[in-house]
């Protein structure tokens, strides 16, 4: 229904204060002030103020008349709403759901989705990413209606969310296959400098020989026992290091960003 005319809306009201019986005071010129702005606000697009000044003059406590007509109003308007998701990848590789989102003009939140809704026409939509606290914008057309779904990518491609990782000659190398790396080379250095030991103290024997008592051989072979029981678990170590960087090597190649993005509705675009 095309919203009647302001002056259509003020010879309404004048009937209504002229009526008997019909509720009068703050609360009547409230509504027929709400139903005044309806119709004009639709007129020059401002489609969030009109459809919250059509649900003000739709309250039950307005005169019937008035309430009607702009129940119908509320009815028409909400289907006429853009409407906005924004998804984000922030720069640490994981999805945020505390990224800011700014748009110029009036917004309103969807209260039946997870949307934002906007006045038809061209707004400038800018997002920040809390991880990085790097923003992209971009100007963006809405047409009545629309629905529009978009993707914004901060991470690198490399990135993968809760594998923290350091930059090396050799690429990004996630934060545990640096921890098992280094529990691992330790462990190996640990059981070598045990099996040295042991190895020196096996040397001192040579002065016995070859009436080295039980004691003192028993007394050398808890050192080459250590050294192989440290040594091996450092070997063990380095290996799943090894696994780790190949298999987060081999996700950050297949993964693919999504390039779905700012200004694109069905089509990839760069943002």
């Amino acid at each position: 229904m095309s919203p009647r005319t302001p002056a259509l809306g003020l010879a309404v009201v004048l009937t209504l204060a002229a009526t008997p019986g019909v509720a009068r005071g703050d609360e009547t010129r409230e509504c027929a002030a709400a139903y005044e702005q309806t119709q004009r606000q639709q007129q020059r697009s401002e489609l969030i103020a009109a459809l919250a000044s059509a649900e003000r003059c739709a309250r039950s406590s307005c005169p019937a008349l008035l309430k009607d007509e702009c129940a119908k109003w509320v009815t028409e308007l909400r289907p006429k709403l853009p409407s906005l998701v924004v998804r984000v990848r922030g720069g640490d590789g994981c999805a945020r759901t505390d990224a800011r989102l700014e748009v110029d003009g009036a917004t309103r939140k969807d209260p039946r989705a997870d949307a934002l809704l906007v006045d038809p026409g061209v707004h400038v939509v800018k997002v920040t990413d809390p991880a990085s606290g790097q923003t992209k914008s971009q100007t963006i057309n809405f047409a009545p209606g629309e629905r529009r779904d978009i993707d914004v990518d901060f991470a690198s491609a490399e990135a993968t969310c809760g594998t923290a990782g350091v930059v090396t000659p050799m690429g990004r190398v996630p934060t545990v296959t640096l921890v098992l790396g280094s529990i691992g080379a330790g462990l190996v250095v640990a059981g070598a400098t045990v099996g040295i030991v042991g190895a020196s103290k096996r040397a001192d024997l040579d002065d016995c020989k070859p009436g080295c008592s039980r004691e003192q051989i028993d007394g050398v072979r808890p050192f080459f026992l250590a050294g192989d029981v440290l040594a091996g678990f450092g070997i063990l170590a380095l290996g799943a290091a090894a696994v780790t960087y190949f298999a987060g090597d081999t996700k950050a190649a297949a993964w693919i960003r999504p390039r779905l993005v700012l200004g694109a509705s069905g089509l990839g675009a760069a943002f």
